[in-house]
């Protein structure tokens, strides 16, 4: 080694340099230790990180307590800036860090990374509340990695704090937490302490598993054409209609273009989720009235003169500023539509509603609008109630298909290397493959990967290649097929005949397709929300290879044809139980906070199940006597007391999953079975053995358990569709 140099081994105390302060911009030390994510361990030599004289005559100087801290952090990083900064009356030592080439390659860090050093004896909000906005200001904003921060603290509990925090205020970046005495500890013990310490945060978190709508920059992948050409009809003035299946990221692009165009002075955007029941609820002149009092506050306008809501509006309109804009954005249109189910008087106050805003674009081009939804027929009927439709052709469509390969890989890649993940190209491949680049089905597929048993936390950062990818297809695509139901819940309602082709497709029978002789506009829809495709000269392809299999399930199960479902394996079995029930209950308190936002009745109060630690302790049914266990405490904690023929004419999936339960509670409990129950259970049974007779052992008594909490996950889901 040259001069300046210092070898640490993996078992040495820490090592920092006793040179001058200069020296510390100059030197460099090496450790040699184990390189975790390796096949095998192996002993490698890192180079440190050094303290800029900056920092060292800037900041340090003034600050000697925090030399050792600093010190910490060159066995990973060079210490480039640092600072004391003073908001929401909290003071905090300010550094920016940048990241030596080792962790730029575990962590996926393409930027310098913030630290913070709070003195303070107990954590607070305010803390974060100073660093959100510290991290908004210069030299962070455009310099450090917006995804994450770091920060250091003298309380004892911080690390807990922070984690719980973030859990009751989710936050947009994540947030590392450490103990000051700690890490100096730590470090000085193990040179490897506090690459493992940033370990235990990243590689733990689960960024697929994310599905609501995205309301920052931070995890917005791709779909750059349609936000540029949807702001520059926003500046022309123009509408547009935004359709596609669920979970497509409708709503997060109306999002980013809301953003977009207030960060580049183009429009000021108004939204509307038309599924609010405050707003669905409204009359249409109600609604009106109150897009107009929004605009008056935009631009600070003096309430207008009194009259009609359309008179109103109109008014407010005529006085936006010459070179301003306006965008109105409905979001699930059909909400307040001539499609209204829940609120029928859309169904004939939709024609006033538009016909007045209509009118008023008309002859006020500074006011435009975007509806945006799953059923485009909102714009393409020409007429309603033998009236002609005032949306018709006044919107151009924009469909919402699934993520190209190249948005796939930019976004599989960036959440993956967070979380100690690298996806190879054939694996990218494979993924865009199977599911399409639809956004949620992708994610989950890559959450599933996350949470295998053959990447322990411990052992990443790691490589996923295709190979791996295709062994575990059955298991991870029996855990997808689920959000399936979710997916394409609407074209079964809105497109029937073009759900009829889909499934078709799904099952094979291309040549009955064919046969048919369906024309471009008989399957238009689910041709341009990316479901399949088809070509001049080609067969019609299915483009989701996970929603096919599930409508050729589905497909086989309503026409009585054999199904043989996967089974978990049995090295695997206790961790997909555990995993099924706390997505069971944290999709139950979905529901409840759907419902209870509509008004609407629901089984659980709060999302609260009855006896709720019995259902959460269940165990791997092995045998008659631990499936008897099991589905008496499921019966106990979701079905008794519930009304099945109240739960099955509101939530009809839900009440078919939960009389499964109540089935085969009441067989395992030696109950007489009248003919009607009789005849339940021998539908069930058939159903989930797939009409074979199998052997009562082990494999049988958990394949029921299997279905029992598969069923119930499925149905709770396609209840979620439903209503949300």
């Amino acid at each position: 080694m040259s001069g300046g140099e210092l070898l640490v081994s993996s078992g040495s105390a820490y090592a920092n340099p006793t040179s001058s302060v200069g020296s510390h911009s100059t030197n460099r030390l090496y450790i040699v230790a184990p390189v975790l994510g390796a096949k095998s361990y192996e002993q490698r030599e890192i180079e440190m990180g050094v303290i800029r004289d900056d920092v060292l005559q800037n900041h340090l100087r003034l600050y000697p307590d925090e030399m050792e801290l600093a010190k910490v952090f060159t066995s990973g990083f060079d210490v480039n800036w640092a600072r004391k900064r003073r908001a929401h009356n909290t003071e905090l030592s300010c550094y920016i860090l940048g990241a030596e080439e080792f962790m730029k390659q575990t962590f996926g860090f393409d930027f310098e990374i913030a630290l913070f050093f709070s003195k303070y004896d107990k954590s607070e909000p305010r803390t974060i509340q100073a660093i959100n906005q510290i991290l908004l200001e210069d030299p962070y904003i455009g310099r450090v990695d917006n995804g994450l921060f770091i920060v250091v603290g003298r309380d004892n509990l911080i690390e807990d704090w922070i984690s719980h925090y973030s859990t009751v205020n989710p936050m947009p970046r994540t947030a590392i937490g450490m103990n000051e005495t700690d890490i100096v500890a730590d470090s000085a013990r193990d040179a490897w302490a506090l690459r493992n310490k940033i370990a235990q945060f990243l590689f733990q978190q689960d960024l697929f598993d994310n599905r609501l709508p995205l309301e920052s920059d931070l995890y917005f992948f791709g779909r750059k054409d349609k936000v540029h050409s949807i702001t520059e009809a926003i500046r022309r003035g123009e509408n547009r209609g935004v359709f596609g299946l669920r979970k497509t990221g409708k709503t997060s692009l109306l999002f980013k273009i809301a953003r977009h165009c207030d960060e580049n002075l183009i429009a000021n955007v108004l939204y509307y989720d038309c599924k609010d029941p405050e707003i669905r609820g409204q009359r249409w002149g109600e609604l009106l009235r109150d897009v107009a009092e929004k605009i008056e506050k935009i631009f600070s306008f003096p309430p207008a003169s009194a009259g009609s809501p359309g008179k109103q509006l109109r008014e407010v309109c005529s006085k936006i500023p010459e070179g301003k804009r306006v965008c109105i954005v409905f979001d699930e249109i059909e909400y307040i539509s001539f499609l209204a189910k829940l609120n029928p008087h859309w169904q004939q106050e939709y024609v006033d509603f538009w016909q007045t805003l209509w009118s008023i674009q008309s002859i006020n081009r500074r006011i435009c609008f975007i509806v945006c939804g799953v059923n485009s027929g909102v714009t393409e009927v020409d007429l309603v109630n033998d009236v002609q439709n005032p949306m018709f052709q006044i919107f151009t469509p924009v469909y919402m298909t699934g993520l190209d390969i190249g948005e796939l890989r930019s976004m599989v890649r960036a959440f993956g290397r967070r979380m100690g993940l690298t996806f190879d190209e054939s694996a990218i491949s494979y993924l865009f493959e199977q599911y399409g680049g639809h956004p949620l089905l992708s994610r989950m597929a890559c959450s599933y990967t996350h949470q295998r048993p053959e990447f322990p936390r411990d052992k990443r950062p790691v490589k996923i290649d295709r190979g791996f990818l295709e062994q575990t297809s059955e298991r991870r695509d029996a855990e997808l097929v689920n959000y399936s139901a979710h997916v394409i819940s609407e074209v079964k309602i809105f497109y029937p005949f073009e759900f009829d082709i889909l499934e078709m497709v799904a099952r094979g029978q291309v040549a009955d397709v064919i046969e048919l002789g369906a024309t471009e506009n008989d399957i238009r829809h689910i041709e341009k929300y990316g479901l399949i495709s088809r070509q001049q000269g080609v067969k019609p392809q299915f483009l989701i290879k996970v929603v096919e299999r599930y409508m050729a399930r589905e497909a086989a199960k309503r026409n009585g044809d054999p199904v043989h479902r996967a089974i978990v394996p049995k090295s695997e079995r206790d961790t997909w139980l555990e995993r099924r029930i706390k997505t069971i209950f944290r999709d139950i308190r979905r529901l409840a906070e759907i419902t209870e936002k509509q008004g609407q009745w629901f089984p659980y109060t709060n999302g609260n199940i009855v006896e709720p630690e019995e259902f959460a302790s269940a165990r791997v049914s092995l045998n008659a006597g631990t499936f008897r266990t099991f589905i008496i405490g499921a019966y106990r904690s979701l079905v008794e007391g519930i009304d099945p023929k109240t739960l099955k004419s509101t939530y009809p999936d839900l009440g078919k999953a939960l009389q499964r339960i109540r089935i085969y509670r009441h067989n395992e409990g030696h109950l007489h079975l009248n003919g009607d129950y009789e005849r339940d259970f021998a539908d069930f049974l058939r159903v989930d053995t797939g009409g074979q007779d199998l052997k009562r052992d082990t494999e049988f008594y958990f394949l029921l358990q299997q279905c029992v909490l598969d069923e119930l996950f499925a149905a709770i889901q396609v209840e979620v569709a439903k209503l949300d």
